[in-house]
């Protein structure tokens, strides 16, 4: 709409000629069109990267008033990702500084790690807390922890500002922005993310991994738990505990295998659809529960080198920081990396490296 300057000019001669019906439909036409704008009802298309999810696709179909008078043809799929995308693989450790690993001048041996790390790119300026929950919340959102409301570990989530444990529903999670894309997504090991009165068969789910972008999850809800006798969870149902413990089971080795197992799925069902895995083991968290399967690994780590700690007034202690424990466990995560060959974006940090047993 033109509205000529003469009815726009105040203080003036012109003033007396303002013709205020046609003024008055021009404040109507602009506030109705302002607040339209701002509700959201009518805005600037945005690209795709701006909203989420996609519309649906339309149908290519054409439908008449009998089945002779209509046309079947579906339309082809649309793909949001970009041929050969990369999968993801986060392997994020628990309780586990930069300056332990040997691949950044610590103490304790880390093959694997330093494999990783001279293959591709070391990045210094991670988002780290001291906390699980902030952490692990600032690492799958990309945000500050206050900002998704995880500012205290999810069982001490109260009613302060940026501490309230229930993350927006403006702040959505990598896996959630993956799936939009077209990505498998799946959480395997320790998620400490949900505020600890909605871990129950009532509710609400919201926060549980399932309903936050991930397509499977199987793993424990809390901080800790026991990695011989583990209160898991697959997807939201709660797993019955054996009543006769397995004295050869340990949560690692299930852990991996899950993912091993999914991940094998994905590639053989749907090879050209790339998947996102958030691996989270409890190590080097309490309890410090080494695999009993092995026991000679719980008395001694034989390694390249062991260093004598004098410690004042105390007796000469040997401890043996070199060798990497769970070698079963070390050849599951390479089997795992194998069988994705085609992955060009890993964060991983392998969990057997960083255990240490004093002897």
């Amino acid at each position: 709409m033109k509205v000529a300057q003469r009815f726009l000019t105040f203080g003036g001669s012109r003033t007396k000629r303002l013709d205020r019906g046609r003024l008055n439909r021009a404040c109507i036409w602009l506030a109705t069109w302002s607040f339209l704008a701002i509700s959201g009802i009518v805005s600037v298309p945005a690209s795709a990267q701006e909203v989420l999810p996609f519309p649906p696709q339309p149908s290519g179909s054409t439908a008449g008033r009998t089945m002779q008078e209509s046309i079947y043809s579906p339309a082809p799929k649309v793909s949001h990702v970009p041929k050969n995308a990369p999968n993801v693989i986060i392997v994020l450790i628990d309780d586990v500084g930069p300056g332990l690993p040997d691949t950044y001048g610590g103490e304790i041996h880390t093959p694997a790690l330093s494999r990783i790390a001279h293959e591709g790119i070391s990045y210094n300026r991670f988002h780290t807390t001291a906390m699980c929950s902030p952490t692990r919340g600032a690492l799958l959102t990309g945000r500050n922890h206050h900002r998704i409301s995880a500012g205290q570990i999810a069982e001490l989530a109260n009613d302060w500002d940026g501490y309230s444990g229930i993350q927006p529903k403006s702040s959505a999670m990598v896996a959630e922005v993956l799936k939009d894309y077209g990505y498998s997504t799946a959480a395997f090991g320790k998620w400490h993310q949900t505020p600890g009165w909605e871990v129950s068969p009532s509710g609400p789910t919201d926060r549980w991994p399932t309903r936050q972008g991930f397509d499977k999850f199987y793993g424990f809800m809390g901080g800790e738990t026991n990695q011989w006798a583990p209160l898991l969870y697959e997807d939201m149902t709660q797993i019955e505990p054996t009543l006769i413990p397995n004295p050869k089971y340990h949560f690692m080795t299930d852990m991996t295998n899950r993912a091993i197992a999914w991940m094998r799925y994905q590639k053989a069902l749907t090879p050209d659809k790339p998947f996102f895995i958030y691996f989270a083991p409890g190590a080097a968290h309490a309890p410090h529960h080494v695999n009993l399967a092995r026991p000679g690994h719980a008395r001694q780590a034989t390694g390249q080198l062991a260093h004598d700690l004098v410690l004042p007034g105390a007796q000469r202690v040997q401890v043996d920081l070199r060798r990497p424990v769970g070698d079963s466990m070390l050849r599951q995560r390479r089997c795992l990396v194998h069988d994705a060959r085609d992955v060009k974006q890993r964060f991983r940090w392998n969990a057997t490296d960083v255990q240490t047993h004093t002897t």
